[in-house]
């Protein structure tokens, strides 16, 4: 998914996620460190789909060290095209019910040779998981609408977002290989406030900026999907400004979303998320 301005068409630049390590969040500062390890054998799956389930087993494992149960949004896989390119992941996000947020983690892979002749993905996951504050609101919820499930590339897509409370939206385009774009708030629409039970249209009627389907030269198909998260206060994403506006996180969503979510307490903000395929 790319964002266009009508006037033409400039794409937002792109930031690379390594100026963010200068950003210092306080409840991040306690997470504990645990190491989390898992092999997946590699049959009647790809090794890309090996390494993408050993890594989320891997994650449980490293939460349920401090009693976390890892329950999040089921990883999706992209189907191998004639093209024969590779299976990708989404990361999963855990939950608010979890109690805790990895945020920040060290990951490493092992081809292993099984005593039958099998070959074994072997993932250590060294992972600092922070603990969520608060008790969720089971009265304050946020509902997603896509214009279409499936848009084939150069097609444009509209949101639909609506909130049971008044909240300040913010919408994230995941991609795959665990990568991530800033929807809203963005250059051309800074405001993301919405009134209770009102809908927001993103990108508005006249807005001067739309949503296109992408896909990257040589794909035939992606799977991708929209995060949006409400919160009940202001809480600019990543310190807010321009930089958090084209924000374009390489290979470290979950990580980098969760630092944020994980200093807002667990009443003050809720989440949803939808699936979206680009094709041809």
């Amino acid at each position: 998914m790319k964002i266009f301005q009508h006037r033409g068409h400039g794409e937002f630049r792109v930031f690379l996620l390594f100026l963010l390590c200068a950003l210092c969040v306080k409840s991040v500062m306690g997470a504990e460190w645990q190491v989390g390890e898992a092999t997946v054998p590699v049959i009647h799956i790809t090794p890309e789909e090996a390494r993408a389930k050993a890594l989320d087993l891997a994650r449980q494992d490293a939460l349920s060290k401090v009693g976390l149960e890892f329950i999040g949004i089921t990883s999706r896989l992209l189907s191998e095209s004639s093209s024969g390119e590779a299976y990708d992941h989404f990361a999963r996000f855990t939950q608010g019910i979890t109690r805790g947020r990895i945020v920040e983690e060290r990951v490493s892979y092992q081809n292993r040779l099984a005593p039958n002749g099998d070959v074994d993905v072997y993932c250590r996951n060294e992972a600092r998981v922070a603990q969520d504050t608060g008790q969720a609101d089971p009265w304050f919820k946020v509902s997603l609408m896509l214009s279409k499930s499936t848009a084939r590339h150069g097609e444009k897509v509209l949101l639909k977002v609506r909130a049971t409370q008044d909240a300040y939206v913010t919408i994230f385009n995941l991609f795959k290989g665990d990568s991530m774009r800033v929807v809203l708030p963005n250059r051309m629409q800074e405001s993301n406030f919405l009134r209770a039970e009102n809908e927001l249209t993103i990108p508005p009627s006249g807005a001067g900026w739309h949503l296109t389907a992408y896909l990257a030269p040589g794909s035939s198909s992606a799977d991708e999907a929209f995060l949006v998260v409400a919160t009940k206060d202001y809480a600019p994403f990543v310190g807010g400004g321009e930089f958090q506006q084209e924000l374009y996180s390489l290979a470290s969503a979950l990580t980098v979303i969760n630092r944020w979510l994980i200093d807002i307490p667990s009443d003050r903000r809720t989440q949803t998320i939808e699936h979206f395929n680009v094709v041809k």
